[in-house]
């Protein structure tokens, strides 16, 4: 991989073991110790080699990506689109309520009025208890995306305090 501010590439060696034909996994690559600042890209990529102990091992390449740093606003704004979306989800949701107990106000109104329940009063009730059950299951869902929303703008009020730390520090180092 190779830093912006930096001439030369630097290497990271992921080392596995015995493998078979074919691997698929995941790697946590902490960056941490690197000193990136939001707005910094890193250029990488991948190099394997398989374990051909007759012909010699042989290296494949994937293509060079990049990966850049969020800035604050960056971060801040994926997550009021975020919000905006969940907002929107409990809206829709408000609407087909609304539209919902149309039907089950006409069954209302037919007790009330002493009429026995038809097959379509019945048919009705089936159908509003499971547009409620799909109802409590879509607001339970946007509840947890906004759980989470929440859970990442505190963390990332923890970034912003580290950002502002290290340019602190930066600062300090050119005077």
């Amino acid at each position: 991989f190779k830093l912006p501010f930096e001439e030369q590439s630097r290497k990271a060696v992921l080392k596995k073991g015995e493998l078979g034909k074919a691997v698929e996994d995941g790697y946590v690559w902490d960056m941490s110790d690197l000193g990136l600042l939001p707005e910094d890209s890193i250029r990488f990529y991948l190099a394997v080699y398989d374990n051909d102990t007759i012909n010699g091992p042989k290296q494949g390449v994937s293509d060079t990506l990049t990966v850049r740093v969020p800035s604050m606003t960056d971060i801040l704004t994926d997550t009021l689109d975020d919000q905006n979306r969940g907002i929107e989800k409990l809206r829709d949701i408000s609407e087909r309520t609304a539209l919902d107990e149309k039907p089950l106000n006409e069954v209302k109104r037919n007790i009330i009025n002493g009429k026995d329940l038809d097959w379509s009063d019945e048919n009705a009730i089936e159908e509003a208890k499971k547009r409620m059950e799909s109802t409590r299951k879509g607001i339970m869902d946007v509840s947890e995306e906004l759980k989470e929303i929440a859970e990442r703008l505190s963390e990332e009020d923890m970034a912003a305090i580290e950002t502002v730390e290290k340019l602190q520090q930066i600062a300090k180092m050119m005077d």
